[in-house]
């Protein structure tokens, strides 16, 4: 029941790499009817819908007698029957044969009049075998989610196979064109070579004409709507959009050789990914146009929606709609604020509706994710949600781990001038080596001191954001750590925002955006300057991959590592495509078990999401 409320006219709704939504439901799962043969996948009785790979053809017969004790006439008449036999695996397997069939008869006939005689035992078709769908996409191996070897991953080792075992799943299927899934977020970078293959088209419009031609009420939607603006711009400031539509759908396989892009894929390599533009550029949107996105979505023939989004009020309107829209498959994030769900609330998560699965975060151990919300009926399932590689619609000017030395790239000095490197960092979870400003101890009162980047150059870009890991240990609210930036190396300096107290949290992300004033800047500099008062003194502080990136193109450049339940959300939608390119009648309830049947269960998830296990791309196809 709804919580009584003194609601404000607008309710927030937050893009979730930092924090998400999540839900409390408790929808049946449907009958699976039981007592009646089903064909197997890929045979051909199953049908002109099932998916075969075979050799055009051939069929493969085994007599019930070997060649050595049955007549050899006999045998010769009935493979005569079809066609002829090429390649006798008798020695192999007793009576098989390999039979090339004659021009204009179909494997299906083959088998089916193999299989009426009462000397074969049976007969198939000789199905096609492929080496292992490994795309060529360059940064597949940075894609821990998607197949992890243990390799390292910004500075952490992960555990092998913490996985949804994509590469398997794509042995099966790599997605279909068909399939169209809705990303209602903070738009889509349409024109990033990783996504533009597969964005949705509105066949129906007319691109620029001001005219509404499919009369849908949308005026030039040829590429989704913008319900932010209310206008047909879908594109992407905030970047969080982009990265969530990669994840679900980049094309795999296209990494030119020798071309030097860099490039990643998503859990379907082939999919219609439609934007729908419910949050601005700062990642935040109302009730009112994610309820009217859900509906555009629905209209448009989405299949899949994926909602890396949420808020903490209970809406009757907003799971009206998304229960209404029964035919679509809605997948939500569950949070970032390390709840138990069973007892805070998290919306849409939350909602009790058959057609919607609340995912929570792993990491690369297969450990729920220390930001994750959990809860063992109301978060449905969990996924890779830990550093996660995807496309950006952001293009990153300046980045930095100090896993090499900073000499020629930073510059350092104020008093004392101590400014360096260091593998030891006061938390126990703080690994790879970080940027302090007192690599020897703590840091002496009444100090002032600085490091600086490199120039960057801003020059067409807008919308900076400065991107960082942090672990603090300065005085509260007297000693500062000051984040400053200036279009000049000698000044003068723009503070834009200030860390203090203790901050022991080594592997969240924290974003601060830079004034509008260094928009388009020709060159731009950041430095962090330490600021104490002259009694007490803390640690210091201790920075790692500090990244600056910025809105206004795309490219090679324009990928970026994210953590959230937002970023698990998509690599369940990614799975659910799969499903659905697998078998393309399968209905929502139906396609919902078939996700939350298909896990990898694990002592971690147990008692906090409802399936107890992490989502498996494999079984699910299987």
């Amino acid at each position: 029941m709804p919580k009584p409320a003194a609601l404000t006219a607008l309710l927030v709704v937050t893009a979730c790499a930092g924090a998400v939504a999540a839900p409390a439901h408790a929808a049946s799962s449907p009958r699976v009817s039981e007592g009646q043969a089903q064909p197997r996948a890929g045979d051909p009785r199953a049908g002109a819908d099932a998916p075969a790979e075979l050799v055009a053809g051939e069929v493969l017969v085994r007599f019930r007698q070997p060649a050595r004790s049955q007549a050899h006439g006999a045998r010769q008449s009935a493979v005569a029957e079809v066609g002829r036999a090429v390649q006798s695996l008798d020695a192999i397997v007793p009576g098989l044969e390999r039979v090339a069939l004659e021009p204009g008869l179909s494997v299906a006939e083959a088998v089916a009049e193999l299989e009426a005689r009462s000397d074969v035992a049976y007969a198939e078709p000789n199905y096609a075998v492929h080496a292992a769908a490994i795309p060529n996409d360059s940064r597949l191996p940075e894609m821990w989610g998607l197949h992890n070897t243990g390799q390292d991953v910004r500075g952490v080792a992960g555990r092998p196979d913490a996985d949804i075992d994509a590469p398997e799943a794509w042995n099966v299927t790599t997605g279909s064109a068909a399939v169209t899934v809705a990303v209602l977020d903070s738009g889509v970078a349409g024109g990033h070579p990783d996504l533009a293959p597969n964005m949705w088209v509105n066949t129906g419009e007319v691109a620029g004409n001001g005219v509404d031609d499919d009369g849908n009420g949308f005026v030039d939607d040829r590429r989704g709507w913008d319900f932010v603006g209310d206008d047909n711009d879908t594109s992407d400031e905030q970047g969080h959009g982009t990265h969530v539509a990669a994840t679900i759908g980049a094309r795999g396989g296209n990494d030119a050789p020798g071309a030097g892009t860099t490039d990643v894929v998503g859990v379907a390599w082939d999919v219609r990914l439609l934007p729908v533009r419910v949050l601005d550029a700062a990642g935040e949107g109302s009730y009112a146009d994610l309820i009217a996105g859900i509906d555009y979505a629905r209209r448009n023939g989405a299949h899949i929606g994926n909602l890396s989004l949420g808020a903490r009020y209970y809406s009757q309107a907003l799971r009206d709609a998304m229960a209404a829209a029964s035919g679509v498959t809605w997948v939500v994030a569950a949070g970032n604020d390390g709840s138990d769900l069973e007892w805070a609330e998290h919306y849409p998560c939350d909602f009790d509706i058959a057609n919607l699965v609340c995912v929570a975060a792993t990491d690369s151990d297969d450990e729920l994710a220390r930001f994750s919300n959990y809860g063992r009926r109301s978060v449905d399932v969990a996924a890779p949600g830990v550093d996660i590689l995807s496309a950006s619609s952001r293009t990153t000017v300046f980045s930095d781990d100090f896993e090499t030395p900073i000499e020629g790239r930073w510059a350092t000095g104020g008093t004392p001038d101590t400014w360096g490197r260091t593998t030891s960092v006061p938390v126990w979870d703080a690994t790879g080596t970080w940027l302090t400003d007192s690599p020897s101890g703590r840091y002496p009162d009444g100090s002032d001191n600085w490091a600086r980047t490199p120039a960057m150059s801003l020059r067409g870009l807008h919308s900076c954001v400065v991107q960082l890991r942090g672990v603090f240990d300065i005085e509260s609210w007297f000693d500062f750590l000051r984040l400053e930036a200036a279009t000049d190396a000698a000044g003068p300096w723009t503070e834009v925002t200030t860390f203090t107290g203790y901050w022991p949290v080594p592997n969240e992300v924290l974003e601060v955006r830079l004034p509008t004033s260094f928009d388009g800047a020709d060159q731009a500099f950041l430095r962090f300057r330490l600021n104490p008062d002259d009694q007490y003194d803390g640690d210091g502080a201790y920075l790692d991959d500090v990244t600056v990136s910025c809105a206004g193109r795309t490219g090679a450049d324009s990928y970026a590592y994210l953590s959230g339940t937002s970023m698990a959300t998509p690599h369940v939608s990614g799975v659910a495509a799969l499903i659905k390119a697998r078998n393309p009648h399968i209905s929502t309830a139906a396609l919902r078990t078939k996700l939350l049947s298909s896990v990898d269960r694990k002592p971690s998830l147990t008692g906090r999401v409802a399936t107890g296990g992490r989502i498996n791309a494999a079984r699910a196809v299987s």
